[in-house]
């Protein structure tokens, strides 16, 4: 009996799932006023979850403090891509005009208000009404009795983020002080006054 040995071959195709397409974050993010949005793509089906470093798993989330942060989407077939670390700054400008409120005397002389961030925008306003001055100085006018709020909004030339701040002056009227001299009776006599009305 001759047996002929015969090669066999089995083929099998193996389907292999593509992963989502994460977006990426070009660069680091500047939070603007309170937060900040990151939103992660591609955009909600039914097969997409999604999971943040801080615990979310909503497609948008909000953050309000820098740090690193990243986003993992997993599609129905079990597969997950990653964003990578998202860097997020904080962009707002720093702006401290001082203590507020500040109680100070009718023409008392004080040192201008500085807005600080060195090659920003600035725009300033007196209680509620634009200034004139778009530099980084303001000056203090105390010689009317009042409340005078002063604010400056900072726009900074890099994230285009805008910051303020504001300052409130309670300038007090001046004494108004009167003198009137009773003179002695008679040379070398201690009988002489002064009142002094305030």
């Amino acid at each position: 009996v001759l047996t002929c040995a015969l090669p066999i071959s089995l083929t099998q195709s193996l389907v292999i799932p593509e992963g989502p397409n994460v977006n990426e974050f070009p660069g680091p993010q500047a939070i603007c006023g309170p937060g900040l949005q990151l939103e992660a793509f591609p955009r909600d089906t039914a097969a997409f979850n999604y999971l943040w470093s801080t615990g979310e798993t909503t497609r948008v989330i909000t953050v309000s403090a820098p740090g690193i942060y990243e986003v993992t989407i997993t599609n129905g077939t079990g597969c997950s891509a990653s964003s990578g670390n998202i860097q997020v700054v904080d962009g707002n400008p720093p702006i401290d005009l001082g203590v507020d409120p500040q109680v100070i005397c009718q023409d008392a002389t004080i040192p201008d208000l500085d807005a600080g961030n060195p090659g920003a925008t600035y725009a300033w306003f007196l209680n509620g009404a634009p200034v004139a001055n778009t530099t980084r100085f303001q000056s203090v006018d105390t010689s009317t009795p009042g409340t005078f709020q002063y604010r400056v909004e900072v726009t900074d030339p890099i994230s285009g983020c805008v910051g303020s701040d504001s300052i409130t002056y309670a300038i007090n009227t001046n004494p108004a002080a009167t003198a009137v001299a009773t003179p002695t009776t008679g040379c070398g006599n201690a009988d002489g006054s002064i009142d002094l009305t305030v």
